[in-house]
């Protein structure tokens, strides 16, 4: 389907003194998806900077422009990167992620998942990233969410490559779908199960789906491999 996005103003400005030191300094911004977006883009002879500021940014604005099997989501976003990448190399890059998606969630009770079952809204409440990259690894600080509907939380690193689609995984992954969210209707008890039946949950009906799960009822995973194709496997026994 054709989409639209629309900016309500957006801004770029080449830096001219910098430029006879050699320096090349861009500053942008631009004012859209309700929010602003901010940056400054260096590059010297020997190495690439670059900062961006994000305010108030809705992704409920990028939905239209998700691929057809993803899944609806929302939030708003505040947040700092900055990264400094010697000699233009990944993996040397030294700097920090620290972002917020305030009110986050995922489905909106009309998209079906892989044209079945739509599902109903997950209200995953504040999901919180924070990250630091040292030399080209990037070690995830704080991952979690931990809204009415889902408990989540993330951590390990991704080791960095050039290009990007090589960067290397070394994750682990828990979420537990909250009980309030599993009866709230016959979707949601159909596609997770509720606490007092002995019906199999359609989301369990993947064997390592339900490999995955801890006696706690978290979801355990462990995501390894390449960026470009990570590989997901159970890991129920870790604590």
């Amino acid at each position: 389907k054709k989409s639209e996005i629309f900016i309500d103003e957006a801004y770029g400005r080449v830096k001219l003194l910098p430029l006879l030191l050699g320096t090349t300094t861009v500053s942008f911004g631009a004012e859209a998806f309700g929010g602003t977006v901010e940056g400054v883009f260096s590059r010297k002879a020997d190495e690439d900077h670059l900062k961006l500021e994000v305010s108030g940014v809705d992704l409920a604005y990028l939905s239209p422009f998700l691929p057809a099997s993803a899944v609806p989501m929302g939030g708003v976003v505040d947040g700092k990167v900055d990264f400094v990448l010697p000699e233009r190399k990944l993996q040397k890059a030294n700097g920090f992620v620290d972002l917020t998606i305030a009110d986050s969630y995922v489905g909106d009770g009309k998209a079906k998942i892989q044209g079945a079952l739509a599902l109903p809204r997950m209200n995953l409440g504040d999901l919180v990233l924070t990250a630091e990259a040292n030399e080209g690894v990037l070690k995830l600080g704080k991952v979690t969410a931990s809204g009415a509907d889902l408990d989540f939380a993330m951590e390990g690193k991704l080791t960095m490559r050039d290009p990007f689609s090589e960067s290397i995984y070394d994750m682990h992954l828990r979420f537990k779908i909250e009980d309030s969210y599993r009866t709230r209707n016959d979707v949601t008890k159909s596609l997770f199960g509720s606490p007092d039946s002995k019906m199999p949950a359609l989301f369990e009906m993947d064997p390592k789906v339900k490999q995955s799960k801890r006696a706690d009822g978290y979801y355990s995973w462990q995501i390894s491999g390449l960026f470009r194709a990570p590989q997901l496997l159970p890991a129920p026994l870790r604590k």
